[in-house]
């Protein structure tokens, strides 16, 4: 069976967090994760759907704090809104 990670390795937490608000600095997260990779010679984070992989992220990193969560979640760091995620 063939099935489709998108790329889910690589992508940063905040992309799982707040997916509509995209933005070129969390493409270091992946470089970061690609490096990891060819040093470790497999994925550093691999989970198995969006919620594995943060858990993996958080295993190994550490849970964010609420201030992090609340900074991530605000859509006017990516936008001019306020919307929340």
């Amino acid at each position: 069976m063939y099935r489709l990670y998108l790329s889910r390795w690589w992508r940063a937490p905040e992309v799982y967090i707040n997916q509509k608000h995209y933005r070129e600095q969390l493409d270091i997260w992946s470089v970061g994760c690609i490096m990891a990779e060819l040093i470790l010679l497999q994925p550093a984070f691999r989970g198995a759907d969006q919620k594995g992989q943060l858990d993996k992220i958080f295993d190994i990193l550490g849970t964010p704090d609420l201030a992090t969560l609340n900074e991530i979640c605000t859509a006017g760091l990516y936008t001019n809104s306020n919307e929340r995620c």
